[in-house]
């Protein structure tokens, strides 16, 4: 099927209600909603707990095959596993990288996508300097 504006709206009505029972030390989680006004609507749903980084970018027109109420559960079992995780407090340098992570997920600035892939990069050096991966 492709992707309509309802589909995207229900989308983001359901995961931004699932997001909000997300203990805040838990988890970094954000939602961009763009709309030109006519007939393109994108929705961008990022996650990060632990190590984990789960990433949605929806569209317009785009083919989806996931009907919306598999899409719903498997959001819900990403906020689900955000729920239990257990928070990490970091200190110094390594927190500085957190921070930065929780920055890029959190830039609102509608002009450019998430750079998912950088976000990905810093998970994994903050990992590599604390030496171990978090769940």
């Amino acid at each position: 099927m492709k992707l309509t504006s309802d589909y995207i709206y229900d989308v983001e009505h359901a995961v931004s209600e699932l997001f909000r029972t997300i203990p805040a030390v838990n988890a970094t989680w954000a939602i961009r909603n763009h709309s030109d006004g006519y007939s393109t609507h994108t929705l961008e749903l990022l996650l990060i707990y632990g190590s984990h980084v789960h990433y949605d970018h929806l569209k317009d027109g785009l083919p989806e095959e996931r009907s919306l109420e598999v899409f719903i559960d498997e959001w819900k079992r990403y906020v689900e596993e955000a729920t239990h995780t257990a928070p990490i407090q970091y200190t110094g340098d390594v927190s500085t990288i957190d921070d930065a992570i929780d920055g890029l997920a959190c830039d609102i600035d509608e002009e450019k996508e998430l750079d998912v892939a950088l976000i990905e990069r810093l998970i994994e050096l903050r990992d590599k300097l604390t030496n171990e991966k978090q769940v």
